[in-house]
């Protein structure tokens, strides 16, 4: 009788386990189902964006006979400073070449964030080599024009700004440093404007024999058009090219440049180190693994009560749909988490009882 009582007592318990286990099935299962209703994906932003494009010009036979040069002037601006999306510029802004007649977008980049993350006046600019030219069957002064835009989703009603180029924003001469000196005046003036808007204590030019580019604006301007010393060389400080550098060159200065070869945003290995630093800085991270360890602890306590920890695992995992709703679970990792639950709740509802 002792040992049939201990029998029926183990099988009730195990029958109630089933019972619980079930439940909670279904219940996850529910709240999974139901999560997209509650769980609207929300807008990066809630105030009105302003665009406003200021200025543009193109030039041709910059560096080599035949290219072309798009460079647009622009300012992003919010109403209120605070309101300022976490989003750099260059996550909800797009910034496009588009040929009129067929409507059809010729080339497309985004802001470069080097100032108040990108929400400021900014420069962009699209090059077209000559081979690239003869490809698009492009034609000096044919009707183009730059369009500025919000991202799709980022703000609840997007915001469009554009610019139909007229004669005036071509460099009328085809002589290749009349227009080097055009796109550097044109250069120049935007700098301006940038200092005043960014409200820097460091210009973007310095004035010795003529006016050059300042470390700061070799930096900006380097970046955001792409080959600009060839095209350009008269503005920068020093021209670097095949044979110009030898051993009686090297400075401290050149040394330092090589130390910090790796800073910066275009790198590989500033990149991985970013990402690692991302990783185990950002409370969103640190909050799903703290989510993830309270999951284990459940099924720790579950094994140490019923000798099972499946009761603890389903449990466990009902904090993760509340989390997301609340903000403290990434949406990356609930995704992956819901989609290995749903092949462990199909196998055993399927296979399982199957076999």
């Amino acid at each position: 009788m002792g040992e049939t009582g201990k029998g029926r007592t183990k099988g009730t318990i195990r029958t109630g386990i089933q019972y619980i286990t079930r439940g909670l099935v279904c219940l996850i299962l529910a709240i999974y189902g139901l999560l997209p209703v509650f769980v609207s994906p929300a807008l990066a932003a809630t105030e009105d964006i302003e665009l406003d494009i200021k200025d543009t010009i193109v030039c041709r036979n910059l560096a080599q006979s035949g290219d072309m040069l798009f460079v647009v002037h622009y300012e992003i601006s919010w109403d209120a400073e605070e309101d300022y999306p976490d989003d750099p510029s260059d996550d909800t802004i797009l910034v496009q070449l588009i040929e009129t007649e067929q409507s059809v977008s010729m080339a497309a980049t985004t802001p470069y964030p080097f100032y108040n993350s990108g929400y400021s006046e900014q420069v962009s600019s699209f090059y077209f080599s000559p081979t690239l030219v003869a490809a698009l069957s492009m034609v000096w002064e044919e009707p183009f024009m730059f369009r500025i835009a919000t991202e799709p989703g980022f703000i609840a009603t997007p915001v469009t700004e554009e610019w139909v180029l007229s004669d005036g924003d071509y460099v009328s001469s085809a002589d290749q440093q009349e227009n080097r000196d055009e796109l550097a005046d044109w250069l120049f003036e935007v700098a301006q404007d940038l200092e005043t808007d960014w409200g820097v204590s460091a210009s973007l030019t310095t004035v010795s024999v003529t006016d050059v580019l300042s470390d700061l604006g070799e930096q900006y301007f380097g970046r955001v058009i792409p080959g600009l010393r060839d095209m350009c060389p008269d503005i920068f400080t020093v021209t670097w090219g095949p044979g110009s550098f030898d051993e009686t060159e090297w400075t401290m200065d050149k040394q330092e440049a090589l130390k910090e070869q790796w800073d910066g945003e275009d790198n590989f290995v500033e990149n991985a180190l970013d990402g690692l630093d991302d990783l185990f800085s950002d409370s969103g991270m640190f909050t799903t693994f703290a989510a993830l360890g309270f999951v284990l602890f459940t099924m720790m306590i579950s094994f140490r009560m019923f000798t099972n920890a499946r009761p603890g695992l389903l449990l466990g995992l009902l904090i993760l749909p509340f989390g997301a709703r609340l903000g403290f679970v990434d949406a990356v990792i609930m995704g992956l988490i819901a989609f290995l639950f749903i092949l462990y709740i199909g196998n055993q509802l399927l296979l399982q009882r199957a076999n």
